[in-house]
């Protein structure tokens, strides 16, 4: 799968969905906002929105296909966004398995 196709699969998720980051567990609900094309992340534990845009998304993307090892871990990104384990927690979700090009 591209970064289009991801995006593209992405904003059609308008309903909440929740999940947790892979690393802490911490649970967190996600909705994609087509009026400003970014994702809504709202951490249980705070409760306070966080807009995470396209071009954040398209950073770890491009990241991603750069790592070896294990590309889910939010360490390797924190030069890139403070919202990576958000980020590759929704990946994880909407690509199952799929590979990412």
């Amino acid at each position: 799968m591209n970064f289009e196709q991801f995006w593209s699969k992405l904003s059609k998720e308008k309903k909440n969905i929740r999940l947790e980051t892979s690393s802490r567990k911490q649970g967190f609900s996600f909705s994609f906002n087509d009026q400003f094309d970014e994702v809504v992340v709202v951490p249980e534990s705070t409760n306070i929105p966080r807009h995470i845009l396209r071009n954040d998304f398209h950073n770890v993307w491009n990241k991603f296909k750069e790592i070896n090892g294990d590309p889910y871990r939010p360490a390797f990104y924190q030069r890139v966004t403070h919202n990576a384990s958000y980020i590759l927690a929704i990946m994880n979700h909407l690509l199952k398995g799929d590979k990412v090009s």
